[in-house]
């Protein structure tokens, strides 16, 4: 017969599954705990940094309005090849370059108009113009660097942000699990009692061995079942925290990129401040090259206008002149008739009237002058003379027309002359 163990070695053998399994259990309530600690703080803190993180979103579309705002009023600037209305300059300045003054007018021989135009200027406004729109080209190049950088950390963000997961496990959930290994615990505990019972009564039967191994797998099985549970807590427990883990590094992250988003917001609501004052500055500068442009083409024109009225300025007072002088002749003429025809009227009927009778009667013939007889002006004469230089006209009918008024003022002189004829005729008959 095979000896015996002693009793309370056999106990000891048969009690060891349990212990192990109530020291198992013991660490499993420990995760357990701990996970449900972590699990709440992981939750508010994940929330607080979503909120961060929703506030670098906000901060990061602010600045993207703000870039799209400087993208769609620098457009204009970005196409521009060259300088607006340089084009349009240079052939107004090549027309008054080729337009030769008169040396009455410009008192001396070879100037054009161009001499009268300050190109110093304008070109020293084109150049400004073109840094102004140099800088504007730059401000955008350097937002859109300034905006990857921007994208560049909430994409940082956002990655760091997907990388923290709380694991799906709740507290119910939790305590299920222990509740099955308490179980399995009291089934150890059950077995482990029936062992101890079998191993102190063994014989050597069939029977007894077969029961003792059944129990033993039995206990065996359901340490298994107390181990899988504390594993599988175990895991979550890891899992959580791997998670922590990436909390931190988010938290990390938002403790630094937050504070410097707010910072390059400033700093970009400062340069979009500048950018609109600069867009500003050019587009006035183009507008007044727009403007020189046209003033210009009018000086051009007014030019040839001023030739016009200057040729019908003259044409007007020869007409003038020659009124003055008609009119001077008529009351030169009147005045001598009058003469005439209070001496003959003195010779005829005076003598019989007494002096005292109508004193009045002897007063002289009232005599008219016209002043000034003549018409002096300071207006070139060369200019309007048949043989001078040639007119400028806006077109063929400003020629025309010109051309009928002075027609006509000459056909006015010569029905008035033939008036102031006929009225001397009709007065030398009576």
């Amino acid at each position: 017969m095979a000896s015996k163990s002693p009793p309370s070695t056999l106990q000891s053998q048969s009690l060891e599954p349990l212990n192990r399994s109530l020291r198992m259990r013991d660490q499993t309530r420990k995760k357990v705990q701990q996970i449900s600690n972590a699990r709440t703080k992981l939750l508010l803190i994940k929330k607080e940094l979503d909120l961060q993180y929703g506030i670098a979103k906000n901060l990061q579309e602010k600045m993207m309005a703000m870039h799209e705002h400087m993208q769609k009023i620098g457009r204009t600037f970005v196409d521009m090849k060259e300088v607006p209305y340089s084009d349009e300059l240079q052939e107004v300045f090549n027309s008054l370059e080729k337009e030769k003054l008169d040396p009455e007018l410009a008192g001396q021989e070879g100037r054009s108009l161009f001499d009268f135009v300050d190109a110093q200027s304008v070109r020293s406004l084109q150049e400004q113009t073109a840094h102004e729109i140099a800088i504007v080209r730059n401000f955008l190049d350097e937002t859109k660097n300034f905006m990857n950088a921007v994208d560049s950390s909430v994409e940082e963000l956002a990655r760091l942000r997907g990388e923290v997961i709380v694991p799906e496990t709740s507290e119910q959930v939790l305590n299920e699990k222990i509740d099955v290994q308490r179980g399995f615990l009291k089934d150890i505990e059950y077995h482990s009692s029936e062992l101890a019972d079998i191993e102190g009564k063994l014989g050597e039967s069939t029977a007894s061995h077969e029961r003792l191994k059944h129990v033993k797998d039995s206990i065996r099985r359901c340490e298994e079942k107390v181990a899988s549970v504390h594993h599988r807590i175990q895991s979550t427990a890891t899992q959580y925290g791997e998670a922590y883990k990436k909390v931190v590094m988010f938290n990390s992250a938002i403790e630094v990129e937050v504070p410097r988003l707010k910072m390059m917001l400033q700093e970009f609501e400062n340069n979009v401040s500048i950018f609109d004052r600069r867009v500003t500055a050019v587009s006035g500068m183009i507008t007044e090259l727009s403007n020189l442009a046209a003033w210009y083409r009018h000086f051009h024109s007014a030019y040839g206008e001023m030739l016009v009225e200057i040729r019908r300025r003259h044409a007007q007072m020869q007409q003038h002149q020659r009124l003055m002088q008609r009119c001077q002749k008529e009351l030169d003429e009147a005045a001598k008739e009058e003469s005439r025809r209070r001496e003959q009227f003195s010779r005829k009927f005076g003598r019989f009237l007494p002096p005292g009778l109508c004193p009045a009667l002897h007063e002289p013939v009232v005599s008219c002058r016209v002043l000034p007889l003549k018409i002096a002006s300071d207006l070139p004469r060369a200019l309007n003379f048949e043989a001078g230089p040639k007119i400028y006209y806006r077109n063929k009918a400003a020629r025309e027309y010109d051309n009928s008024v002075i027609s006509k003022d000459k056909t006015e002189v010569h029905k008035n002359d033939q008036k102031t004829k006929s009225d001397k005729e009709r007065k030398q008959n009576v």
